[in-house]
């Protein structure tokens, strides 16, 4: 009864309300406070309704280390949306099993990596306007960033999550056969984050700096993190 409580939906919320002004996240040369950095992901969770995703569908996303992967994490856990990191040097047969094992609604790219979305595109079960690109936009890429700013900041629509519902989705390396879906929940994503907080002494006021993968790091800690 107590995991099925347990969610990091509103986690950023409780944050941009009682710590509004406390520096949340520090990505390249962009600072952005609890406040600012929820107004951030408000937007994209709506753009995310808007473009049809509804609680439970995957999001997927082939991109670097960035500060719009992370707010894709956060967005993802506002609207019940399944978040699904995969490895930028995933390439041809490899990212198209994923992607279609996941039952993918959304991707998430950057124009470094189009080349290699392009190869399979065609062959997945996802709508031409659902494939985004978090620079240089084309006809074929809808703009991350247009599609943000086109949306309110305020959430819209939310249907709330409990312990039990899925969160993300990754994937094994898959060194002995394919790679395999691991489905983790809220409960297990809240745990881990508390725990691995707690373990390294972790407060308000602590600064964290992280240099690997955000894939496997979110959201072990929800206070100041370098990229």
């Amino acid at each position: 009864m107590f995991l099925h409580l347990l969610t990091i939906q509103n986690w950023l919320q409780h944050h941009s309300t009682y710590r509004g002004d406390h520096l949340a996240i520090v990505s390249e040369n962009k600072r952005l406070t609890y406040r600012q950095l929820h107004e951030e992901v408000s937007m994209l969770a709506n753009a995310f309704t808007q473009a049809g995703i509804c609680k439970g569908d995957k999001v997927a996303t082939l991109l670097h280390n960035t500060l719009e992967l992370y707010e894709t994490y956060w967005a993802c856990a506002a609207i019940g949306a399944v978040a699904v990191p995969l490895s930028p040097l995933l390439r041809g047969q490899g990212l198209f099993n994923l992607l279609d094992n996941a039952d993918t609604k959304l991707v998430i790219t950057c124009s470094e990596l189009i080349e290699h979305v392009d190869q399979i595109k065609k062959t997945l079960k996802i709508s031409s306007s659902n494939f985004w690109v978090i620079d240089h936009a084309s006809e074929s890429y809808q703009s991350y960033h247009s599609k943000k700013a086109n949306a309110s900041v305020q959430l819209e629509n939310i249907v709330p999550v409990n312990g039990d519902d899925p969160y993300n989705l990754i994937y094994s390396s898959g060194t002995t056969g394919l790679p395999k879906g691991i489905l983790i929940s809220h409960a297990v994503r809240s745990l881990y984050g508390s725990l691995f907080a707690n373990a390294f002494r972790m407060t308000p006021e602590s600064v964290v700096m992280h240099s690997g993968a955000i894939i496997i790091l979110f959201p072990h800690s929800f206070e100041l993190l370098n990229l």
